[in-house]
């Protein structure tokens, strides 16, 4: 009897340290019952995020999502007229993105892009601050600011209705331009 005392009072300690063993050793106790087994959770630190394959953990050589847009930049004549009251007339080129443009106009270039031009021209494809685009399109012309030449940009002509691609005078002077872009 005694031993038996022992059994089950080291058995109790190790049920209140083991969890499970107790229910493991309930069978030897008494071997008409079934054995009662604890279901087992899953531990969240265990758990392994499955990656797809398709996926790469190295994001810098990853290729842009087809969702992103790509923005536009268009060289084009110098619009005249004053602050809302000038409009486009002739697109005279067509840069995909703020790195091509810049490459294009770099420091062998007789229009070379300011950084202050260069942040502007950034801000703009973004659509930060006060900076627009239109539908991912950005327009610039070579022009004259107090005695510098510079590149321009203008608020005024990034209005959300400002269409110039489809616009039909800049359509008529821009063949050459517009018609790489369908290509």
């Amino acid at each position: 009897m005694a031993s038996f005392l022992i059994k089950t009072a080291s058995l109790a300690g190790l049920a209140s340290v083991g969890g499970g063993v107790a229910a493991g050793t309930s069978a030897w106790l008494n071997p008409k019952e079934k054995p009662v087994e604890k279901p087992k959770t899953k531990d969240p630190t265990e758990e392994k995020q499955e990656i797809p394959e398709s996926q790469s953990d190295d994001t810098e050589t990853s290729t842009p999502s087809p969702t992103q847009q790509t923005c536009i930049i268009y060289e084009a004549k110098d619009p005249g007229g004053t602050k809302n009251h000038r409009s486009f007339s002739q697109l005279l080129g067509r840069y995909e993105g703020t790195e091509k443009f810049f490459a294009a106009f770099s420091s062998s270039s007789n229009k070379q892009v300011s950084s202050e031009s260069q942040d502007e021209i950034g801000k703009a494809c973004r659509g930060e601050g006060d900076k627009k685009n239109v539908k991912g399109r950005v327009y610039l012309w070579w022009g004259t600011v107090g005695s510098k030449n510079t590149w321009i940009y203008a608020s005024d002509l990034h209005k959300d209705n400002d269409d110039w691609e489809n616009n039909e005078e800049v359509k008529k002077n821009s063949t050459e331009v517009l018609k790489a872009t369908q290509g």
